[in-house]
């Protein structure tokens, strides 16, 4: 899990953030003074939500706190015999893919907690014409639909990637 150099307190971003006082109190009754702590508390227990009167505001604020505070560099590159093997585990991610801007596909942030970037060379992905060059799949813990996205599934430090615990 990666750590922000400085440890900003909740109370130092209250108002640059602007986090809610019931956002600050959930976690105050949870013992949670920091965004390592915040990031810790996720990590073990995998939403905010379950801490008593924290809500599903509340949740995604923290969580965007800490998306913010903690960049995630945790990509992995994949060719497409590997990235088949993912799409055995998450069967409904070709599904999922949506063109941005450029035309570079991704998977639709609001269905995964993986995004694939693709350029470059052909594959099977959603429109035939489209091509891909690397394929990239974020794997960090810190996402907002990771229970809603993925049942079943669970972050894994040791293999730095979602799995499903069978």
């Amino acid at each position: 899990m990666k750590h922000v150099k400085k440890d900003y307190t909740l109370e130092e971003l209250k108002e640059k953030e602007e986090i809610s006082v019931r956002a600050i109190n959930c976690c105050a009754y949870a013992d949670i003074y920091t965004v390592n702590q915040l990031v810790t508390f996720y990590n073990n227990f995998g939403a905010f939500w379950v801490i008593p009167n924290c809500g599903l505001i509340s949740h995604y604020k923290l969580l965007s706190i800490c998306l913010k505070y903690i960049q995630p560099n945790d990509f992995i590159e994949l060719d497409d015999k590997e990235f088949k093997k993912v799409l055995k585990i998450f069967p409904d991610l070709l599904d999922s893919f949506t063109y941005d801007q450029t035309g570079d596909i991704e998977a639709a942030p609001m269905r995964n907690d993986i995004r694939i970037m693709r350029r470059g060379h052909k594959t099977i992905a959603a429109k035939p014409n489209q091509n891909e060059e690397t394929i990239r799949i974020w794997t960090s813990p810190l996402c907002f639909w990771s229970s809603a996205a993925l049942p079943g599934f669970k972050y894994s430090e040791k293999k730095k990637a979602w799995w499903k615990h069978r």
